[in-house]
């Protein structure tokens, strides 16, 4: 679970990978707040931007920001089928601050671990009962929007990121993704499947640190 404020450093490769590109467009799976959308949105100020979060904590801002920075969001969830399914959000934390506080940030399809939640963060809390959201597939998602081609994929779902595009047809070039979440979660699956997965559909990994990886379409080196 890391904190979602975006990073300089992935603002920087955003901006070296995509340079030259022009029509860019980004998908923004688990936007939280929007916070990485609107520096997409600074940096590329041309960009179709689209952003994806269920949780209904973040709506009202969410409406607000993305009509202030042009950025299409939808409060629905992408997972492996489509209709209604059930999303269990987060509810307060005292991990950044130390005060106990609202947190909508580490909600998922997936019921919560408790007892890894127990021993790695201990004032975590969720709603375990969770509520019913409209899902997409992938594919089904960048059909109803009309995205045949996506540059860049910014995707924090979790523990749900092998859900979502073990399906997907629709590829993007890059894929930045958090990648410590997969036991947090009882999400059936773990990093190796994840790995394993992306490699099928052609994907290399090009850089990483303890939370989150970058891969590239093997296609995209040639």
């Amino acid at each position: 679970m890391e904190n979602k404020t975006i990073t300089q450093d992935e603002v920087q490769i955003l901006k070296t990978l995509m340079e030259g590109r022009e029509k860019i467009t980004i998908l923004d799976i688990g936007a939280a707040d929007l916070s990485h959308s609107v520096q997409f949105r600074n940096v590329f100020p041309d960009a179709r931007i689209y952003a994806v979060e269920p949780d209904i904590n973040y709506q009202a801002q969410n409406l607000h920001f993305s009509r202030m920075f042009q950025i299409e969001y939808s409060p629905c969830l992408l997972s492996g089928q489509e209709g209604e399914v059930r999303f269990y959000p987060s509810t307060t934390y005292e991990g950044y601050t130390g005060n106990k506080s609202l947190w909508a940030g580490s909600g998922s399809i997936y019921k919560p671990n408790k007892e890894f939640i127990d021993k790695n963060y201990p004032t975590l809390e969720f709603d375990t009962e969770g509520y019913e959201v409209c899902s997409y597939t992938f594919d089904g998602f960048c059909r109803s929007r009309n995205i045949d081609k996506i540059d860049y994929l910014h995707i924090d779902a979790q523990g749900a990121e092998y859900e979502i595009l073990k399906d997907a047809t629709i590829l993007p070039d890059y894929i930045f993704a958090e990648i410590s979440d997969f036991e947090t979660y009882h999400s059936n699956t773990n990093r190796e499947n994840w790995e394993y997965m992306l490699y099928q559909k052609g994907y290399v990994l090009i850089a990483e640190d303890e939370a989150n990886a970058l891969y590239l379409k093997a296609t995209k080196i040639f």
